[in-house]
């Protein structure tokens, strides 16, 4: 039985955005900072904050962050 093939070629071109200004970055670095002073955070939410920590620290993009493995975060 199983699963349907899964189409993932887009179905129109993607948008690019323009990149966030330096003071939004440092905005969102500080809520970060703010978030991980806390106590305790769900699972979810420690996850995200790793992936757009990396994002902010790295300036990775999309298809870089995808190909990560946990070799290459050693």
């Amino acid at each position: 039985m199983g699963l349907p093939p899964l189409d993932l070629a887009p179905a129109e071109p993607v948008e690019l955005r323009p990149t966030p200004e330096p003071d939004r970055l440092l905005a969102l670095r500080r809520r970060l900072g703010d978030d991980l002073g806390r106590d305790s955070l769900p699972d979810g939410q420690v996850r995200f904050t790793a992936v757009v920590a990396m994002v902010l620290d790295t300036g990775a993009r999309s298809g870089e962050l995808v190909d990560q493995h946990l070799a290459h975060l050693a």
